[in-house]
């Protein structure tokens, strides 16, 4: 059993107002329904049926896109315009919504101790033949913001580094937003 969808035709047959690339273009990602952000990944559809069609053909047959998503390639090649190529590429496009959905940042290292300093720092320092200062620019929580060259030298002088010391400069590295 089949949907009758909006749009049958292909999308270059539609106003192009209503095209789903072009309204992304213009309006954004969110304006979309969901056959129209699956449709621009699909590309084309099929003699009597344009992309968007057949991605609300696939929406139909499994439901909502969570279910899409649980569908298997095999399954998504059921639905008639759907090939091998096509389930393929819809597959990763999800698989890559979840994985943002899932991903929680990079995770900052904490300092705890000088050990946790000498963790962080030592295998930086391991190849230096001259002295290093470093600052380490902490979250309130102690996480690692950036580790910053101060300057370098040894004792015959030293090398300001590219990190202007003064308070201005320090509230600017921290707090980005002043």
């Amino acid at each position: 059993m089949s949907i009758e969808p909006i749009y049958s035709s292909a999308v270059r047959e539609m106003p192009e107002e209503d095209r789903p690339r072009e309204r992304l273009a213009r309006l954004g990602a969110e304006a979309l329904r969901d056959a129209e952000l699956i449709a621009i990944i699909l590309r084309s559809g099929i003699r009597k049926m344009g992309a968007v069609a057949l991605a609300e053909e696939v929406l139909h047959k499994f439901g909502d896109l969570r279910a899409v998503s649980r569908a298997s390639v095999e399954e998504l090649k059921q639905v008639k315009g759907m090939g091998t190529v096509k389930a393929i590429e819809l597959k990763a496009a999800l698989e890559l919504g979840m994985r943002l959905a899932a991903h929680t940042g990079p995770k900052r290292t904490k300092i705890r101790s000088a050990e946790d300093v000498v963790e962080l720092l030592m295998p930086r320092f391991k190849q230096c033949e001259t002295e290093h200062l470093k600052s380490i620019l902490l979250t309130t929580k102690h996480e690692v913001i950036k580790v910053v060259d101060v300057s370098h030298g040894g004792l015959d002088g030293t090398k300001k580094g590219h990190f202007n010391t003064s308070p201005r400069c320090w509230r600017r590295w921290c707090l980005p937003s002043w």
